[in-house]
């Protein structure tokens, strides 16, 4: 899980820092991670065992989470006036039972940009679709977004 925000200021200072704060559905923090550098950011990505821990039965159970992102200016730390609002809240729905990811075929090693292109999508291997409870309906694919 990979958390994003989009970091800027207004004079055009670089030395910021943005700080994730994830949350569950009722409101207690679960994570914290802070990231520097100014335009699009990312928090370093969030391993499933780690969200698992959020809860009792994280590993068995889906939770909706949110998180929540405040930016700082590091020229002046102690300004309560360089720090953003918290821009959010950005919803997130965590399902430790997801069947994995799907298999792909036929995408080539190499690709035009507008060009069209056959691929196919397969149910994960350890799955028997039709049949398996958990066998998905549909996919979202995308590519080519550089996250």
């Amino acid at each position: 899980m990979t958390l994003y925000a989009t970091a800027g200021d207004d004079d055009g200072d670089t030395g910021l820092t943005t700080t994730f704060r994830v949350y569950t559905s009722g409101g207690t923090l679960k994570d914290t991670l802070a990231v520097k550098g100014t335009g699009n950011v990312q928090a370093p990505a969030i391993p499933r065992a780690a969200i698992q821990s959020w809860q009792p039965n994280g590993s068995t159970t889906a939770y909706t989470y949110y998180y929540e992102a405040t930016t700082t200016n590091q020229d002046y730390p102690a300004d309560p006036a360089q720090i953003s609002k918290a821009a959010g809240p950005c919803y997130f729905y965590y399902n430790p039972a997801d069947p994995g990811p799907p298999g792909v075929s036929g995408y080539p090693g190499t690709v035009t940009f507008g060009a069209s292109y056959t691929v196919t999508f397969t149910p994960p291997a350890s799955l028997t679709c039709p049949g398996a409870s958990n066998c998905p309906a549909s996919y979202s694919y995308q590519i080519g977004t550089g996250r």
